[in-house]
């Protein structure tokens, strides 16, 4: 027979010659609380079992809904541990998604997967002047689509210190996983004393 504890309404299933000729009572696992039984084959006005009677412990009724319940919810936990974990695999996968986690303080490490190949330099005279050329390639090495940010030039001297630097566009905007794309830019009146050159990523404006 089906029973429900009267405070919080849990369901248990109770085999009905546990409650023997006149019934007993029972303690809700749940909530504590305790209630009288009456067997089902207790006459009305027989009284109730002293309250010394030790209470028994029927158990719960497990229902389907609530297990599902249950495993969705903990699935959802998997979910957003992976969203969470995961964050820097998310933002390469999906770089909209950047914001989201930054509004919420956690921090995102995305590697730009693109890098340079084959540089070389040159100087050559253009329209009566000094003319710095840098060539290679940019490659994708990440094995998905990456935006190509803008390439830094720095101009270095005998010291090794920046003198100078200059900002180009790539050669174009995005590359297809495993694509290799050649550059030249042209710097232009190089100063005198710059004598080798750096080139990296710029940050996005």
């Amino acid at each position: 027979m089906i029973i429900a504890c009267p405070s919080c309404r849990t369901r248990y299933r109770v085999d009905p010659a546990s409650l023997g000729r006149v019934g007993r009572t029972v303690r809700c696992s749940g909530c504590g609380e305790r209630w009288f039984i009456e067997s089902p084959e207790a006459a009305v006005d027989l009284p109730p079992l002293p309250s010394a009677e030790p209470p028994v412990e029927p158990t719960p009724q497990r229902s389907g809904s609530a297990a599902a319940v249950r495993m969705a919810v903990g699935l959802g936990g998997l979910v957003l541990a992976g969203l969470l974990l995961g964050r820097n695999e998310v933002v390469a996968w999906y770089p909209a998604a950047a914001p989201a986690y930054q509004r919420l303080g956690l921090p995102v490490e995305l590697s730009l997967g693109v890098e340079f190949r084959r540089l070389g330099s040159s100087r050559r005279q253009e329209d009566g002047g000094n003319v710095l050329v840098v060539t290679g390639e940019i490659a994708n090495v990440s094995g998905q689509h990456r935006a190509v940010p803008p390439i830094r030039i720095g101009l270095i001297d005998g010291q090794g210190r920046e003198i100078d630097h200059a900002l180009f566009d790539p050669p174009r905007p995005a590359l297809e996983p495993e694509a290799v794309h050649a550059f030249e830019v042209k710097l232009a009146a190089p100063p005198p004393e710059a004598h080798d050159f750096s080139i990296s990523f710029a940050d996005r404006p």
